[in-house]
């Protein structure tokens, strides 16, 4: 596979020990078909989407994806939410919903502005609010990621927020099931919150077929 397509296995384990059959979507095809094929997408982690995407020049230290992934996977999150399929956005994943919805980015987030978390390595605490999807409460995730979320698009809803501020987990209105999160689930899914977050994919999964 070229570059583009490439995934770690542990997403592949995380999905499939969660009850689900996991196909790798090469970033080509039709995506009309694809979003009509599968009963639910995931858009995993990767490096960062071009600031060109949400209006700005990029800052220097960014690591950009190929804009053929970032074009793909834009055009699979507005084809789930026009067929209502669920869709689970993981670290650059949600920040790519968040991005095809009108959102912007903060390019590097660097220390909070509260309390100091290194975002870029080992455990946090996030608090989740009240939804449907995720028991309110707080959890320790894990982290791995300097860009996160400044401005949320059109329909998108803040679900989870970090103790600096930082956006942790959103919804977007429409499909029954379409959640980003910018930890990392599939590298602990024993966690108590990952297990409910994939446990909430996989029944909107079920319920699709």
């Amino acid at each position: 596979a070229d570059e583009t397509s490439r995934l770690k296995q542990v997403y592949v384990e995380a999905l499939s020990n969660a009850g689900l059959d996991v196909c790798i979507l090469p970033v080509s095809g039709h995506v009309i078909s694809i979003v009509e094929r599968f009963d639910g997408i995931v858009i995993s982690g990767g490096d960062d989407i071009h600031p060109s995407y949400y209006g700005e020049e990029p800052v220097h230290g960014l690591k950009i994806i190929d804009r053929k992934r970032t074009d793909f996977e834009i055009q699979l999150l507005k084809e789930c939410i026009i067929h209502r399929k669920p869709v689970l956005g993981i670290c650059n994943g949600m920040q790519t919903m968040n991005v095809a919805l009108g959102g912007t980015l903060l390019q590097d987030i660097g220390g909070g502005s509260s309390v100091e978390i290194n975002h870029k390595k080992g455990y946090h605490t996030i608090t989740v609010s009240n939804n449907e999807i995720i028991e309110k409460g707080k959890y320790k995730v894990n982290t791995a990621h300097h860009q996160g979320i400044r401005n949320t698009g059109k329909g998108v809803k803040v679900l989870a927020v970090s103790e600096d501020g930082i956006i942790e987990a959103i919804s977007i209105d429409g499909p029954s099931f379409a959640v980003g999160v910018q930890w990392h689930p599939e590298s602990d899914p024993d966690n108590e919150i990952n297990r409910m977050l994939f446990n909430s994919f996989k029944e909107s999964c079920v319920a699709r077929k």
